[in-house]
């Protein structure tokens, strides 16, 4: 109820504590250190993923350099008001989009269309999008909360755009975006930069697995058994990459960085992975170990054994949007691995951490 009046609680005490020094600090004469805090706690938010935060932050910073009117602070000033009202938009937060026109009107901003960045079939935002990709996937409720990082109010907000569309279940969902495959944004393509480094390497699948919830499986078992436990679950990841052509690049403390010539190799190596998952000691088959895997396919740079750059830095990242069980891919790699025996369903456009742009990313079933 609080959401859809615009009453917005935030979920990240870090980010909300900058906002509210940063309200305290403006308060007490300190403009410019209330607009550096309130930039790095919208920073903060936006590599989170956390659109409401982002929003707020974004909405004081408009506000405040409105009212400083340096050199620059007027265009930043409605850039920011123009993208925490498009947020208020897509989220139906009502009273936030009143601040951000109120805003506008006294400080002559054009906010411009409320619409996302990308056009999305039947007038869909990016935000019921991804609930729309998130129930194809077979998620509700609080699971379907936690994989969007939204609330009850919001998700049941896009519940009922959807289910005016006559979408009310993952059959639907899937038929819908199946439809309109066409119409849905392509990813933002590389830089210039980017392009200049990659083209000094050959393309390459990059696969991260996570053992998810690792801590907490150690205290169950204590170090010894779970020791054992490890390498049980190591000699099955290192039997599939190879099995499938991979290059173990390194362990990655309770996972593993992979290569591979091909996306298609690379999924049918974590679909491998996952099709023998979980893993348990015989003696203790209720303490089980559960992986996530991402795939990511690009070019890397490489350093003695190791391998870095973007595309692998992206790999984790998609790796680190997954649950158990799950295979989650980029967009790159969907395009590298159009077999028929592959199904791809589409999980939403996401902002990953340390990275400009959202990505669109799809789940491999098993």
């Amino acid at each position: 109820e609080a959401a859809t009046r615009g009453l917005v609680l935030s979920i990240s005490p870090p980010i909300l504590l900058e906002r509210l020094a940063a309200t305290s600090l403006a308060f007490g004469g300190q403009r410019d250190e209330a607009i550096a805090l309130l930039r790095t706690a919208a920073d903060h938010a936006n590599t989170l993923g956390l659109q409401l935060e982002r929003a707020q932050a974004e909405l004081k910073l408009a506000e405040l350099l409105a009212a400083r009117s340096a050199p620059g602070d007027i265009a930043a000033a409605s850039a920011f008001a123009a993208r925490a009202a498009a947020a208020a938009s897509e989220l139906g937060l009502g009273g936030l989009a009143m601040e951000a026109a109120a805003l506008a009107e006294r400080h002559r901003f054009d906010l411009g269309s409320p619409q996302s960045a990308h056009a999305y079939p039947e007038g869909l935002s990016e935000l019921q999008y991804n609930v729309l990709s998130a129930i194809a996937s077979g998620l509700t409720g609080e699971a379907l909360e936690r994989a969007l990082v939204v609330g009850a109010a919001t998700r049941e907000a896009a519940e009922r755009v959807l289910a005016e569309l006559g979408v009310r279940g993952p059959t639907e969902a899937q038929a819908f975006l199946d439809r309109h495959e066409r119409e849905l944004p392509a990813d933002v393509p590389l830089t210039r930069e980017t392009a200049d480094v990659m083209a000094s390497t050959g393309p390459r699948a990059f696969l991260f697995s996570d053992m998810v919830g690792s801590t907490a499986l150690q205290g169950a078992l204590g170090d010894e058994l779970y020791a054992r436990l490890l390498q049980r679950h190591d000699a099955l990841v290192r039997r599939c990459i190879r099995q499938h052509g991979g290059h173990e690049v390194k362990r990655t403390g309770d996972g593993f960085f992979a290569s591979f010539r091909d996306g298609a190799s690379a999924i049918h190596c974590a679909q491998a992975v996952q099709a023998e998952m979980p893993v348990a000691l015989p003696d203790h088959p209720q303490e089980r170990a559960f992986v996530r895997i991402g795939i990511h396919v690009g070019q890397a740079v490489e350093m003695g054994d190791d391998l870095f750059g973007l595309a692998v830095s992206t790999a984790a990242r998609v790796c680190a949007r997954g649950h158990a069980g799950d295979i989650l891919v980029s967009d790159s790699t969907r395009s590298s691995a159009r077999t028929p025996e592959i199904q791809f369903q589409r999980y939403g456009r996401f902002a990953l951490k340390g990275l400009s742009e959202r990505m669109t990313l799809y789940r491999v079933p098993v």
